[in-house]
């Protein structure tokens, strides 16, 4: 017999006041109803935890983004920015030589470092990946992309200058400062690029924290 046959055998017993099947009947109502509470209960449960799961890696994602920003606004004031004023002062010492004003300048270069600025980026592969807004991951990479890019230029100097240095006067000693004065205006452009895309990229990854 099917469950809805039974049912419908209880109610006409039911309705002769049949003692017997009014117990039989309770029993079964009461055993659906716990049946179906416990279903909902199931489900509830089910829901909370995917909300809770949700919730923790949410909070997850927005503390690696904290570091990630603390991270940046270290290599921007400390690279980034502090790269930008000494272009500048090599500017200004230049234009002061060519008005015989000054000595003339040795070429751009940086010494060469071993120190790792990005080890919070390089750790967050996976949370990043959790990050809802797919524009604002891309940002985030691009902006590491540079900024690796950046020290990979400045990396590269050092050896140049040295070969700069050791050269006699002569074509291999031009030779040497004119690579080196590529280094520099590429290294100029990066410095910009990434001074705009930090200022852009920062108030987003703030906005995306408070939301």
């Amino acid at each position: 017999m099917s469950r809805l046959e039974g049912k419908f055998a209880c109610d006409y017993w039911c309705n002769r006041r049949s003692s017997r099947c009014s117990a039989r009947c309770r029993h079964r109502r009461a055993y659906d109803y716990n049946s179906r509470s416990a279903i909902r209960a199931q489900k509830r449960a089910a829901e909370d935890q995917r909300q809770r799961d949700l919730e923790t890696e949410q909070r997850a994602v927005k503390g690696t983004l904290q570091a990630i920003t603390a991270e940046l606004k270290f290599f921007k004031a400390h690279g980034v920015d502090s790269l930008g004023e000494k272009l500048k002062d090599l500017t200004h010492t230049r234009e002061l030589a060519q008005n015989r004003e000054g000595p003339k300048p040795e070429p751009f270069f940086m010494s060469r470092t071993e120190t790792n600025y990005f080890i919070i980026f390089e750790s967050s592969a996976i949370m990043l990946g959790r990050i809802n807004d797919e524009k604002l991951r891309q940002e985030i990479i691009s902006v590491y992309y540079f900024s690796k890019d950046l020290m990979d230029r400045l990396n590269a100097t050092f050896p140049e200058y040295q070969v700069w240095r050791n050269a006699s006067v002569g074509s291999e000693k031009e030779k040497s400062a004119a690579m080196l004065m590529g280094f520099e205006d590429s290294i100029r452009t990066s410095v910009d690029g990434l001074q705009r895309d930090l200022a852009d990229l920062l108030p987003k990854i703030e906005k995306y924290l408070d939301s």
